[in-house]
C-alpha cells in the first residue's frame, strides 16, 4: 500500500514540475529587465531628510532645556543628552560635507537615533515622574 502511494506520487511528480517553470518563465518575460530601469548608483538622501534631522535636533535640545528647568531632568542628564545631540548632529554635518553627500541609509539611521534621543528625553515627562 505505501509502495503504491509513493509510486503514484513519484508519477505526478514530473507533471508538477514540468508546469512550475513555464508558469514561472511567463512572469519572468512580462517584466522588463533590470537595465530598462538604468544604471545603479548608490543613493543619495535630499536636502528634506537633512532638515528633519536637524529639525528634530532642535526640538530635543528645546525639549532638554525645559526638562532642566521644570525639574524633570537632572543636570548630570541634561547634560549627557545634550552631547548624544551634539553627536548626531556633527554625524550628520560630517556626512554632508563628504563627497556625494549622506546617503539615505545614513539620513535614516540618524533620523532614527534623533527621534530616539527625543523619546528618552521625554519619557520622563510622559510618565509624569522626576528621573
Amino acid at each position: 500500500m505505501a509502495l503504491r502511494k509513493s509510486a503514484l506520487w513519484l508519477a505526478a511528480f514530473p507533471a508538477f514540475v514540468l508546469v512550475t517553470p513555464v508558469a514561472q518563465a511567463e512572469e519572468l518575460t512580462t517584466r522588463p529587465p533590470a537595465a530598462a530601469y538604468g544604471p545603479v548608483d548608490a543613493v543619495r538622501s535630499d536636502e528634506v531628510i537633512d532638515f528633519r534631522i536637524d529639525a528634530q535636533l532642535n526640538e530635543t535640545r528645546g525639549d532638554i532645556r525645559e526638562g532642566r528647568e521644570n525639574g524633570q531632568l537632572s543636570r548630570q542628564q541634561a547634560r549627557d543628552y545634550r552631547k548624544q545631540a551634539g553627536r548626531i548632529s556633527n554625524t550628520a554635518t560630517m556626512a554632508r560635507r563628504r563627497p556625494g553627500g549622506m546617503t539615505v541609509s545614513e539620513a535614516r539611521d540618524l533620523g532614527m537615533q534623533a527621534r530616539m534621543l527625543d523619546s528618552v528625553v521625554n519619557a520622563p515627562a510622559s510618565m509624569g515622574t522626576k528621573r
